[in-house]
């Protein structure tokens, strides 16, 4: 089973032992590691051989080659309306009539070929800590053996950081992210047209993103919410093909779009939580931020897993440096007379928990 790739990956890093009542959980390795995007670095020996400065010449035009396959997509993508210069409309991320049209996306992916059908997806929502816990979750389970798609949002420096897919960890290739805008212009013209060009910068590069997933044939995709929850782009995950929510702490942000309380912003990020399907959820600071993702889990019969839940026991152990990397070493141990704690989607759920340990 899929799951044992997982555990047996934790397991290597330095097992527990636990008594037969509980579910053994491994001690795991926080590693800091960040997506980014590989600066392409020129070096020139100071021989100036004939073999050296063809070298540089060829990585010279492959760089060239590559600004230009990503400015074909940033070109387009700047022909449509991106909220993320412009601003968000009042109450835009909330579920209320204010509120992004979801159903322009679902039907965008319906053009596209469903393609959210053929993988799993951990969403992550929250306000501090989204990118980090998507990279983490990500290279957990690259390390278990999974082909994995990462999608996040804003980039630092190129708009290839958001998407990753596969074994490597690395952002998609300029090429490769303009021949797959290059594949789909036609539906998206079209469907740009059809919507009366409502499509969002945002809508379209995330469209595109789990359009590369499913060609990549990834196991699972992490997906960052972009705004919210409820109402973003990110959010049209079925049921059936979310394996977690996962709801990091929860501040005061984007008060306008998410509609104006620390209350209607909880309200906005839970609205990533599926019916049965697990939730993670980490630490509050406020309690009423907690209060309305519980309550909402609760409405949609979702298990919320927490870190001060009294069936989950965990432990920071400290850190130390491996190799001129810092670590952090943790414990865990699961009661296993969780309901539905052997299926899949809770025990992947439980492998994410330790990442938002507070």
């Amino acid at each position: 089973m899929a799951i044992n790739s997982v555990l047996q990956s934790l397991k290597l890093l330095n097992p527990l032992f636990f008594s037969s009542s509980r579910i053994p959980f491994y001690n795991c390795l926080r590693e800091n590691d960040f997506l980014g995007n590989p600066a392409v670095r020129l070096f020139h020996d100071c021989s100036h051989s004939k073999d050296q400065e063809q070298r540089l010449m060829n990585q010279t035009l492959e760089e060239k080659h590559s600004m230009e396959c990503e400015l074909e997509v940033v070109k387009y993508l700047d022909s449509l309306k991106n909220y993320e210069k412009v601003g968000v409309p009042e109450g835009a991320g909330t579920d209320s009539d204010k509120g992004f049209d979801l159903q322009r996306m679902h039907r965008l992916l319906a053009r596209l070929g469903d393609p959210l059908s053929k993988f799993q997806v951990v969403h992550v929502a929250g306000t501090k800590g989204k990118g980090s816990t998507v990279a983490f979750i990500s290279n957990i389970l690259r390390a278990a053996g999974f082909s994995v798609g990462t999608y996040t949002s804003p980039h630092i420096s190129s708009i290839r950081e958001r998407i990753v897919a596969g074994k490597t960890g690395r952002p998609i290739s300029a090429e490769a992210l303009r021949d797959l805008l290059r594949a789909a212009r036609g539906i998206l013209d079209c469907a740009i047209l059809k919507e009366s060009g409502r499509l969002s910068h945002f809508e379209v590069l995330t469209a595109l993103a789990f359009k590369h997933f499913a060609e990549e044939k990834v196991d699972f995709a992490v997906v960052e919410a972009g705004l919210g929850g409820a109402r973003d782009a990110t959010n049209v995950v079925q049921p059936n093909g979310l394996a977690a929510a996962v709801i990091v702490a929860i501040g005061e942000e984007h008060l306008e779009a998410l509609g104006g309380s620390l209350e209607s912003i909880a309200l906005a990020k839970a609205g990533i939580i599926k019916y049965g399907c697990p939730v993670v959820l980490g630490h509050q600071s406020e309690p009423i931020a907690e209060a309305v993702v519980q309550k909402v889990a609760a409405s949609k019969r979702a298990h919320v897993f927490t870190t001060s839940s009294k069936d989950v026991q965990s432990s920071l152990n400290g850190y130390y440096i491996e190799k001129g990397m810092p670590f952090q070493m943790c414990s865990f141990v699961i009661d296993s007379k969780i309901e539905g704690l052997v299926n899949m989607h809770s025990t992947l759920s439980i492998c994410f928990l330790f990442l938002i340990y507070a």
